[in-house]
């Protein structure tokens, strides 16, 4: 077994805004999102005025959500999983986020057949819904039950991930006192301007009933969670985040915008993570020095070779290239 190479720090994002520092200015006119898959395109619009239009597959719809339920769908909402994107009847899948009027937690389609809160498709293949009341504890139970099941099997990519409980306290109340509209326009100037606009925040304290200055403060304390969150994402490869967040905005601040809003609205670091091991493959040439300066043990060495590219000699003098090796598990970095 082989001793992984010590990564030390190289240096710091120069600003002090840090992860979230402003990159490239947003479209303070609205916004879309677009959503794909194998039958459908969709793209959802959203006016500066709150107004929202969405696009399906060449017909324009608005307020998709309301128009559903006109349509007779047994729940009060429906949205895309992977971007909240709201959904009408028949493109609601297993996966999908839906809202019911009696029950306290958003569930998916599927998740909602195992509560009872819908009955199996009929002969016309739409589901049905099935009338509880007021839920029980039976139904909490299950609800509980099948949500973990859910987590165990969902997709990294999918998967939500919680900040700190204090974090996740004062996030908390936030969603539940603004609009999903307010949230993504939120998210979308923190991931492109690295703050929130004044409309935005106007918005977000009318819907609050607080004064503008209280919802910048709150975001000021959720700030340093987040980041928090991200720096460890980085920190567990062995890699000092400040750098790996540095190159990324140098080189693809595009994908670091994604990874911001990708944690934001469906609270997940996968963003982080591929940013991160790309990082580490190409550390050969981001930062060869750390390499040719580790002690790798067990007989390996690193070297450049007449090139310039670094290579790595194993003990029966076999060369292999930095990005072979560490795919191959040969050497690893080690964690802070």
């Amino acid at each position: 077994m082989t001793t992984p190479p010590k990564v030390l720090e190289a240096g710091h994002i120069p600003d002090e805004a840090g992860l979230w520092s402003p990159r490239q200015g947003a479209t303070m006119s609205g916004f879309e999102v677009r959503n794909y898959d194998d039958n459908h395109f969709s793209r959802t619009t959203v006016h500066s005025d709150g107004r929202s239009e969405t696009q399906v597959s060449g017909a324009v719809r608005t307020n998709v959500t309301e128009w559903a339920n006109t349509q007779g769908a047994p729940w009060a909402t429906a949205r895309d999983h992977r971007n909240g994107s709201p959904l009408a009847p028949h493109e609601v899948t297993g996966d999908s986020i839906l809202s019911f009027a009696n029950f306290p937690a958003e569930v998916t389609r599927d998740q909602a057949y195992a509560l009872g809160l819908l009955q199996r498709p009929n002969q016309r293949g739409t589901p049905t819904y099935a009338p509880q009341g007021v839920t029980t504890g039976t139904q909490q139970d299950a609800f509980a039950a099948t949500q973990t099941q859910q987590q165990q099997e969902i997709h990294p990519d999918l998967q939500e991930e919680a900040i700190s409980p204090e974090g996740e306290a004062e996030l908390g109340e936030v969603f539940q006192g603004t609009s999903t509209l307010t949230h993504a326009q939120a998210f979308l100037e923190l991931a492109t301007e690295g703050a929130v606009s004044e409309a935005t925040l106007a918005a977000a304290a009318t819907q609050m009933g607080v004064e503008p200055g209280r919802v910048q403060s709150t975001i000021d304390n959720l700030r340093p969670h987040f980041e928090k969150q991200a720096d460890d994402t980085a920190a567990r490869l062995g890699v000092d985040p400040a750098s790996v967040w540095q190159w990324a905005w140098k080189t693809q601040p595009g994908k670091m915008q994604e990874a911001i809003d990708r944690q934001l609205r469906l609270r997940n670091t996968q963003g982080y993570q591929k940013i991160a091991n790309e990082y580490v493959q190409k550390l050969d040439t981001i930062a060869p020095e750390m390499i040719l300066n580790a002690q790798f043990g067990n007989g390996i060495t690193a070297a450049k070779a007449r090139d310039g590219v670094v290579v790595l000699t194993l003990p029966g003098g076999q060369q292999v290239g930095w990005s072979e090796a560490i795919s191959a598990g040969i050497v690893t970095l080690s964690g802070s």
